[in-house]
């Protein structure tokens, strides 16, 4: 990963830099949208130190009120957190640790999430105003990181011509996952594949554009129906889900992958039918086994390191095309002197664990692989992982790859021994590979 010294923004700029791998989703940062007026659920956090430390109050009906630290965890402090556009949280507080004087009442007592909601009052809770808190039992938290406020643009993959109320109103139909689990065994290695259905509030039966549901619907929907993990997402002709209609009602998307239902990702539902542009509907394929893969985060941030390099000892990167396009634009714009010209690169070592219970393989045979003859190995696949470096508005600094030449057992768990070495090159499940600091 790296920059020209003629970027004019510094990469040592006041701003935190944010490494973001793709390979997994880590977690998430949510934008929230600037707004005076308050709806039943908002939170907020106040008395505290900074504006991501403090007291946990919610909004109901005319009024914030407070939320009881009895069973106040980890899982809910996170959920606050990632409502407030603030990341994951750092710490919880219980006992009023922040001193708060507020004469309000408690509003949320008992509150039990699962960590995946997007919003506090998504998770179980005794009911409004329902508790036997006394006083100096409020709930805090601290967050990893300030929110970042900006007006988020409404979900509309479709462009659906209708206006802001009209979208509102289609996003809050209530529905339920129908979808038949047919013919399938935990113990079978043949995957199925399952017609996304639903069912409507009002017993609409249909099915959902294939439009814009991708692997992450396809994981939240295997796990709602406990048939393993998700996999590959099709397209199918209406007629063959079993459903007697023409046109899909739904489109739903959005998710993050850790929801533990559909319902917790966006959706507009329309009785009438959702112009979906495929006019199919979304499958998808279901199997117990699969690779998961992971990365190191502490490894990564430990061994991160600057360092500044001329392009002509970069050749090998150069030949790989491991650098980000801008420089081979430069070296078209400059094709006799670029060698002199320097990049700062930032440098780290790469820990990929399988974790999954399926060896992950590369996708091309080997007979496909690509040859390279600077470092005189193949890759057997161009992008294994990509990471961007990001401000704390979330603009891009920088970007990069790491290109699959050798993924080999370096360090396996307990009980688990070394498989896979460079010359037959995958990760085995329960081990991980090592590469240590990457450009």
């Amino acid at each position: 990963m790296s920059r020209t010294n003629s970027d004019k923004t510094s990469f040592h700029n006041k701003n935190t830099i944010i490494i973001i791998i793709t390979i997994v989703v880590d977690f998430f940062i949510i934008n929230v949208q600037c707004s005076s007026v308050n709806y039943d659920g908002d939170i907020k956090l106040v008395d505290g130190p900074s504006e991501q430390t403090g007291t946990v109050l919610v909004y109901r009906t005319y009024g914030w009120g407070k939320v009881c630290d009895d069973h106040w965890t980890m899982k809910e402090a996170n959920v606050v957190c990632r409502q407030l556009g603030m990341g994951h949280a750092l710490e919880v507080h219980r006992r009023n640790r922040f001193g708060s004087s507020s004469q309000a009442n408690y509003l949320m007592d008992e509150v039990h999430c699962t960590g995946s909601e997007k919003r506090l009052i998504d998770c179980r809770f005794n009911g409004w105003g329902v508790h036997d808190c006394r006083i100096n039992e409020e709930a805090g938290v601290k967050c990893a990181q300030k929110a970042i406020i900006i007006n988020k643009p409404s979900w509309n993959p479709l462009k659906l011509k209708l206006n802001q109320l009209e979208l509102e109103k289609m996003s809050k139909i209530k529905f339920k996952v129908i979808s038949q689990q047919l013919n399938f065994s935990q113990h079978t290695q043949s995957p199925i594949f399952i017609p996304v259905l639903i069912e409507t509030e009002n017993g609409t039966k249909g099915t959902v554009c294939s439009d814009h549901f991708h692997a992450a619907e396809a994981i939240v929907l295997c796990h709602q129906l406990n048939v393993g993990h998700g996999g590959r997402v099709i397209a199918m002709p209406i007629e063959q889900t079993g459903i007697n209609t023409t046109n899909s009602i739904a489109i739903i998307g959005y998710c993050y992958g850790n929801e533990t239902d559909l319902k917790y990702c966006k959706s507009y539902i329309d009785y009438n039918g959702i112009p979906c542009q495929s006019q199919l509907a979304a499958a998808v394929e279901c199997t117990y086994n699969l690779p998961d893969l992971s990365p190191d985060r502490y490894s990564l941030e430990t061994s991160a390191y600057i360092q500044k390099m001329s392009l002509w000892l970069l050749e090998c990167a150069l030949e790989e095309n491991c650098l980000p396009d801008t420089v081979y634009r430069i070296i078209d714009n400059n094709p006799y002197n670029y060698t002199w010209m320097t990049r700062t690169l930032m440098r780290f070592s790469s820990i990929i664990e399988n974790s999954g219970n399926e060896v992950f393989r590369p996708l091309e045979d080997p007979d496909n692989w690509e040859w390279h003859a600077c470092h005189m190995h193949y890759h057997s696949m161009k992008v294994f992982s990509r990471y961007e470096v990001v401000d704390t508005e979330k603009r891009l600094v920088a970007v990069g790859h790491k290109s699959s030449f050798c993924l080999e057992d370096n360090l396996c768990k307990s009980g688990v021994a070394p498989k896979f070495r460079c010359s037959n090159v995958v990760d085995s499940k329960g081990t991980q590979g090592n590469y240590n600091y990457l450009t």
